[in-house]
């Protein structure tokens, strides 16, 4: 009898501590992050019952993708309000569309064991509009109205928790800093003390500036043209100059001291000259937060960054180089309007200018040259281009660096 008693006991006991890991497990939902996105993708379930795949943005809204939501009516059909049509789209690009904006509904979704309600979504092209490779059908963020929990993105073994509030310590070595902003809006702002040397030795301090926190942005800080550290990276000339929407960003890593007291070796401040309107001067992203365990508390209004044990930056190993651009002018004139400044750039030290007219490139006439076509050019050993500079006709050879390393 006391053998069976003491075997009762280890099952019973075993049941206890499995229980207790399975709850725990099911209370994060594990998060993936594709490369060629860089966006946090997250298991969820809509209104408790729907499985998707939803991005998850800090600084973003809830998004349902305009297919998604047509293969599942049931998510709209108890919504008895009429929605407004509004131009909407990615902060991180000028194109727009329309979506349908549904306010002041009850929406659920399920993320790990926690419920969390939204009273506002957007509806929209998702997919197509964000080129949205992890194929994700949507995108949710912190809820404004948010005021009882800790949401803990934990970049140490990729998973999302949601905690109440009440109760919650923060790790240790955790550094502190207060959520700043309007309350009810779905952006969040935070001022971080930091002290940045670039190759050179020269020294910047952004100690009181308002970085935006976005996790939908992969870079690790961008400065917008408007701000006066701008100059202070863009009149270098070490910068790794990448695409960007029509044109290009440029990156610079330098050492930077958060807080007095810890070091990241690795920072890219990151500038580009399309001011993305509302977002401030400062915003920081993924490949800034990944250094951390990352603790909203939007009962205390505060941000916790726990520095993780192993930070491995997310590179799009597709993201390209920034050589040159050309435009049509409004003569019909194919113009070369600006060649990056970097030793690197072959076709600058091949003899490309700025205010060169483009007649034809590889004895094709510019005006069927369109994208697809010029990066089969770029497979081939060189690309001759048929020029004419200040009235004089001359033909340029660049030869392809087909070793040149790509990626961001």
């Amino acid at each position: 009898m006391n053998h069976i008693r003491f075997y009762f006991i280890i099952i019973y006991s075993a049941t206890i501590v499995l229980g207790c890991s399975q709850n725990k497990e099911t209370a994060r939902a594990y998060f993936t992050i594709d490369p060629k996105d860089r966006k946090v993708s997250v298991p969820i379930y809509l209104n408790d019952s729907i499985p998707a795949n939803f991005t998850f943005d800090t600084g973003g809204q809830l998004v349902l993708d305009s297919a998604f939501n047509a293969n599942h009516p049931s998510i709209l059909k108890h919504l008895r309000i009429s929605p407004d049509t509004i131009p909407t789209g990615s902060g991180w690009s000028k194109s727009r569309v329309h979506g349908l904006f549904f306010k002041n509904i009850y929406q659920k979704l399920k993320i790990g064991n926690s419920l969390v309600n939204y009273t506002s979504m957007t509806v929209f092209n998702y997919k197509k509009n964000s080129n949205n490779p992890s194929g994700d059908e949507g995108v949710f963020n912190i809820p404004p109205e948010d005021s009882v929990n800790v949401w803990e993105l934990n970049f140490d073994y990729n998973y999302l928790e949601v905690h109440n509030a009440d109760g919650f310590k923060m790790p240790e070595n955790t550094l502190i800093y207060p959520l700043l902003g309007p309350k009810n809006i779905p952006r969040y702002y935070v001022e971080l003390p930091l002290k940045i040397q670039d190759s050179d030795g020269d020294t910047l301090s952004i100690a009181k500036k308002l970085f935006c926190i976005d996790l939908g942005m992969p870079w690790d800080i961008a400065l917008n043209t408007i701000n006066p550290e701008f100059g202070f990276f863009e009149k270098r000339t070490d910068a790794v100059w990448t695409k960007f929407l029509d044109s290009y960003t440029k990156h610079y890593k330098v050492k930077c001291t958060l807080s007095d007291n810890f070091s990241m070796d690795s920072l890219r401040i990151y500038t580009y000259k399309y001011y993305n309107y509302p977002y401030p001067s400062y915003t920081i992203g993924l490949n800034f937060l990944k250094r951390f365990n990352v603790f909203f508390d939007m009962k205390n209004r505060r941000l916790g960054l726990q520095p993780v044990k192993h930070f491995q930056r997310v590179i799009n190993p597709l993201h390209p180089r920034y050589y040159f651009n050309i435009q049509k002018n409004t003569t019909g004139k194919y113009i070369i309007t600006d060649v990056a400044n970097y030793k690197e750039n072959y076709f600058k030290t091949a003899g490309l200018r700025k205010g060169d007219e483009v007649i034809k490139i590889n004895d094709m006439p510019i005006q069927s040259v369109t994208p697809i076509i010029f990066n089969k050019f770029l497979r081939k050993d060189i690309m001759v281009f048929d020029l004419k500079r200040e009235g004089d006709l001359q033909k340029i050879t660049v030869k392809i660096n087909h070793n040149e390393k790509h990626g961001d």
